[in-house]
């Protein structure tokens, strides 16, 4: 397992379980696991939350059968190679998985206006592949472009006066595509001199922490807004939408309001996470404190099945790896190691101790050590972790 340490006051980025019915993309200490790719695209695909319709037929009579038959040839298109860049992705063969992103975005560009919701989908996609190869600014660029094609997306079903439900998929969609910024940019926050263009400066010690800083403003920004729109905008359309019957297989509304209350409480601990970085302590804390309250209430709610007790655990051990390094910032380190250990173990239970989602714990754990000084912790976290993946030189630690 690749571990690739980081400065202290940079928060390593986290894996991050989304709802599915907002299809986030996650975050992982090892952006080139297969496991990851998997589970990425998996739950992204890519950006919108509505089904693709094969025809716009509205009646009978209505258009002809050759303009409906290149409209589903269209759509048929746009879907094999969005599958084709998702094949190529996880078997991480990411030059494959750009190219195909790239003739998907082209295709959709010809074939479809920019206010169609396969186009913001394609640049999400492309987004996605970018951020992976670490090609941070052309990731970004993709997923303004997609932000800008989904606020006019939503502002159209507002001025038509669609549905509110209509509305609430739209906006939600405009939330998640500020948050893929804002990760976007405290990723790259994180590479801060580390990789330089070549005959470019290197950057030094202030230099960096400026960049950094900059960047995570960044961040906050995008962030702070899409969060605004999660735990303002969005509860107020899912109340003045109309009850769903659960048989319709839409969903209950017992199950939308879960799925908007999770949200919330993930968007606050990833806001908290670039609050400590831009050293906001007391706001940050404030936040995650509030979500891992409200997430263990949720995992505590009485008539919930199983598989959805382990979901909300697993949300829990994920806030509390966030927590964690805020208390490390503020140099709380006993209550860190506290914060640590309940996440590994929580994780360990629902998972095993072999799994990426333990590891992920081990290796941010030991990254806190070894950023506070405290190198015979780090050394023995490193024994722990290379001694389940059966590494040859977990002996000689």
């Amino acid at each position: 397992m690749g571990t690739s340490f980081i400065e202290p006051h940079v928060v390593p980025a986290l894996r991050v379980v989304r709802p599915a019915y907002l299809c986030l993309p996650t975050l992982a200490t090892r952006s080139n696991s297969r496991f990851q790719r998997s589970h990425m695209l998996t739950t992204t695909n890519y950006y919108c939350t509505s089904s693709l319709r094969c025809s716009d037929n509205e009646g009978p009579n209505a258009g002809n059968v050759s303009a409906n038959n290149e409209k589903e040839h269209n759509y048929r298109r746009v879907l094999e190679l969005e599958q084709q860049s998702a094949k190529a992705f996880q078997a991480n063969q990411l030059p494959d998985a750009l190219e195909y992103a790239k003739q998907c975005l082209s295709f959709t560009e010809q074939h479809f206006d920019r206010n169609h919701e396969m186009y913001p989908r394609a640049q999400g996609l492309l987004g996605l592949v970018y951020k992976t190869m670490h090609d941070y600014d052309a990731s970004v660029a993709a997923y303004k472009e997609a932000l800008q094609a989904y606020r006019n997306y939503y502002q159209l079903a507002v001025d038509l006066d669609e549905p509110k439900d209509i509305q609430s998929k739209r906006l939600a969609a405009v939330a998640i595509v500020l948050t893929n910024i804002g990760l976007a940019y405290a990723a790259q926050a994180g590479t801060v001199g580390k990789q330089t263009q070549q005959h470019s400066k290197p950057l030094d010690p202030a230099e960096i922490v400026s960049r950094q800083q900059e960047l995570f403003q960044f961040a906050h920004q995008f962030m702070q807004e899409a969060y605004e729109i999660r735990v303002n905008r969005l509860p107020m359309l899912q109340h003045e939408s109309p009850v769903k019957d659960p048989a319709s297989g839409a969903g209950s509304p017992t199950s939308n309001e879960t799925a908007f209350k999770l949200d919330q409480q993930v968007a606050k601990y990833q806001l908290a996470s670039i609050l400590t970085n831009l050293k906001r302590y007391e706001e940050a804390e404030a936040l995650i404190i509030d979500s891992i309250q409200l997430l263990t209430t949720m995992s505590r709610t009485e008539g919930i099945s199983q598989a959805q007790q382990q979901r909300f655990l697993v949300y829990v051990a994920t806030a509390l790896t966030h927590y964690a390094h805020l208390l490390s910032a503020l140099k709380r380190f006993q209550e860190a190691d506290q914060c640590f250990e309940q996440s590994f173990l929580t994780r360990k239970q629902l998972f095993g101790e072999k799994h990426m989602e333990t590891l992920t714990v081990i290796t941010h754990w030991m990254i806190s050590k070894a950023s506070r000084g405290d190198e015979e912790g780090a050394r023995l976290l490193k024994k722990q972790l290379y001694t389940l993946l059966d590494h040859p030189d977990a002996n000689k630690l």
